[in-house]
């Protein structure tokens, strides 16, 4: 008797670890699949931000650096001209007492 109720609670103890090991490793799957839904949407979101970016860089209109560079260039002459064309009439009212070159 007391035999078979040592074997019985044995078997009972065997029985409720199985379920207990069989819902760990469901859980493990579930968490899994999980963790791969996730890493496939993240997948999914950076390809669609790529598209996106080749698309808007594709679809938009590049600035002409050559033509940035020519107008600063000519600015920068232009500038220099009149910065010159200011010390010459500096120069010059510093020649004569009374300055009427303005």
């Amino acid at each position: 008797m007391v035999l078979a109720a040592f074997t019985a609670a044995i078997e009972l103890t065997r029985a409720i670890i199985e379920i207990q090991a069989e819902a760990a490793r469901k859980q493990a799957e579930a968490e899994a699949a999980q963790k791969q839904a996730e890493a496939e949407a993240a997948r999914k979101q950076a390809e669609a931000k790529r598209v996106y970016i080749l698309t808007v860089l594709k679809n938009s209109k590049l600035p002409d650096f050559s033509e940035i560079w020519e107008t600063w260039k000519t600015k920068q002459k232009k500038r220099k001209m009149q910065e010159a064309q200011e010390k010459e009439i500096m120069k010059q009212c510093a020649e004569r007492p009374l300055c009427d070159i303005y």
